[in-house]
């Protein structure tokens, strides 16, 4: 017996000594296959603040767009209708997203079968007010142009046209499915979007695993693809970049203006040349309008 086994049994014996005859819950089973969760490093929560940061700044964007717009996003009340789109965004954000509005997930990698044991290509949950269609971000041609309100795509872009979630290959498919998101969007839509950056200067291509941006070029091609960004903001881990506030001092930012990024990103890497070589994970996240076709 593995020390993990005889450790658990042994807890499991004191556990049933223990146990009131009278207890509120009769019956008591050792669980097979039980094990012990690993401890935690030093300091570490157990979050990534990165997504945890992108995640509220969207669904904050999310309910001001809803707030001004009551009418304009279709509910679990008329759950037939679908005004926003995911691509790519972990199912977490989606499904609280989907309390606010009723969700269309697009999703290359889905294997979707019918009652009648066809190939389909959507399915719906409707309690949820989500619907999966079986598409990727290059190519939503179920959708009408204009027919979206919202688009939401958080850390995903940087995959698109990759291959390593049943996509497309294609190097410019990050490009090509911004046009896209372009083009389902109707004429004051909305796009909340984030992706992975970097300095300007170290914007890479990772095969087959995501590329990295630098702020810059990601507003130039938002710009370029008829977005207007209107509100923006950088998420971080490092350490590093610390701001104050007037009543409990200084404290690690998991979020700054993004004009203060490369800056302060360039003196995390300067004060520590070992991080050059992986420099602490960061998001450029956004609003943005659109003001024309792509």
């Amino acid at each position: 017996m593995s020390d993990n086994k005889k450790s658990i049994s042994e807890d499991f014996a004191n556990f049933s000594s223990e146990y009131p005859e009278d207890a509120y819950i009769k019956k008591l089973v050792l669980e097979e296959g039980s094990t012990y969760s690993s401890p935690r490093k030093v300091n570490d929560l157990g979050v990534d603040f990165v997504y945890a940061t992108q995640h509220q700044y969207a669904l904050k964007w999310l309910m001001q767009i809803a707030a001004a717009n009551p009418s304009a996003l279709a509910g679990l009340q008329h759950n037939h209708h679908y005004h926003c789109l995911d691509i790519g965004s972990q199912f977490s954000f989606v499904s609280i997203a989907a309390t606010i509005a009723n969700f269309i997930i697009v999703d290359p990698s889905l294997n979707l079968i019918n009652k009648e044991g066809e190939r389909a290509d959507r399915t719906r949950n409707i309690d949820l007010g989500l619907m999966w269609a079986d598409f990727e971000a290059q190519d939503m041609s179920f959708l009408n142009d204009s027919d979206m309100k919202v688009v939401t795509s958080l850390h995903a872009i940087e995959h698109f046209g990759l291959g390593r979630y049943g996509d497309t290959i294609d190097p410019e498919g990050d490009i090509k499915g911004i046009r896209e998101i372009n083009r389902v969007l109707d004429h004051s839509g909305f796009f909340i979007g984030s992706v992975p950056i970097g300095l300007s200067g170290s914007e890479k291509v990772e095969f087959n695993r995501n590329r990295i941006y630098s702020i810059s070029m990601m507003q130039k091609i938002l710009s370029d693809s008829g977005f207007n960004v209107i509100d923006h903001a950088v998420a971080t881990t490092s350490d590093a970049i610390v701001h104050n506030d007037p009543e409990i001092g200084d404290y690690t930012a998991t979020s700054m203006n993004p004009h203060e990024f490369e800056q302060a990103m360039t003196h995390v890497l300067e004060s520590d040349p070992a991080m050059k070589e992986n420099p602490p994970d960061a998001a450029y996240i956004w609003l943005a309008k659109k003001v024309r076709n792509a």
